[in-house]
């Protein structure tokens, strides 16, 4: 998360925030709370003083912290009223990733952090932009392979459960992912989706 929220604000040209002092934030997420916003806010200040200057100042209320709870017309709403209000938005989530695939052009800066990789979004890698205007996407630097061949060296397992929450198994590509990334491997896996904790153990029992 240190590494991501440096590079987040190092990747914006200076020049789009040099001529204001005070950054309205605003964090749109599936699902958020105050402990997770709150550690974004803290490196997100440390960050852009680090750019700007130590004149630059920070606000957020927590009107701008946003749940879509899973509903793609939420993400929308949520996505319209901080381009409204606030200077930069952060964004997680798969809702409102599929939501700002579907969108041309973004108003406000915004930073979308996960892993857009999946059979809707062509060409992307570690060293290219999003392309679009005031679009910055974060995507993890290893592979959902990278992480299974290395648990596999240390724990040499015959199959491996990959839990998912129902509403991201969903709406995502997870699965398509998967087939694509574990094709070519010996790696055996068991997708286990779930609303509540009994759904993961009722399946372990399987």
């Amino acid at each position: 998360m240190k590494k991501i929220l440096t590079i987040l604000l190092l990747c914006f040209a200076i020049t789009s925030f040099a001529q204001k002092k005070t950054y309205k934030i605003g964090i749109t997420a599936d699902v958020i709370n105050s402990k997770t916003a709150n550690f974004i806010l803290t490196k997100l200040q440390k960050e852009v003083k680090a750019v700007v200057g130590e004149d630059a100042h920070i606000v957020f209320d927590t009107a701008n912290m946003l749940n879509n709870n899973y509903n793609l017309n939420r993400a929308k709403e949520n996505y319209e009223k901080l381009s409204r209000n606030c200077d930069i938005i952060v964004s997680f989530g798969s809702y409102n990733t599929k939501f700002l695939r579907q969108q041309k052009a973004f108003s406000k800066p915004i930073i979308v952090v996960g892993d857009l990789r999946d059979t809707s979004v062509k060409n992307i890698t570690k060293t290219t932009t999003s392309g679009v205007g005031n679009l910055l996407y974060l995507t993890h630097s290893e592979t959902i392979l990278d992480r299974l061949k290395t648990f596999k060296k240390l724990t040499n397992f015959k199959t491996v459960g990959i839990v998912v929450e129902k509403p991201i198994a969903e709406i995502s590509d997870f699965q398509n992912l998967l087939k694509t990334e574990l094709k070519n491997t010996d790696i055996q896996y068991k997708i286990i989706t779930y609303n509540t904790v009994n759904d993961i153990v009722n399946q372990l029992m399987i």
